[in-house]
């Protein structure tokens, strides 16, 4: 099964606002968000842990091309 992708920020939030406000299981709230169990308790588990819900900068090699030159070889590619 292929991942889902990443969680955005408001999903983080409604994940803690119905564990911590409504008090759903992580089993309801994967059903209502439509993601996975595991993911509905790592978003848990972090919070509770560390305090946060955003996810921290990961890092990484920086890109090659600036957003100009990714605009310009689009526009170069269309044609």
């Amino acid at each position: 099964m292929p991942r889902a992708g990443e969680l955005s920020d408001f999903e983080r939030v409604i994940i803690v606002g119905l564990h911590l406000g409504e008090k759903h299981t992580h089993q309801e709230i994967a059903a209502i968000v439509k993601r996975s169990k595991g993911a509905i308790q790592g978003v848990i588990e972090r919070y509770m842990d560390e305090g946060r819900i955003t996810t921290i900068q990961r890092s990484g090699r920086p890109t090659k091309l600036s957003k100009r030159d990714e605009q310009l070889l689009e526009r170069r590619s269309n044609h």
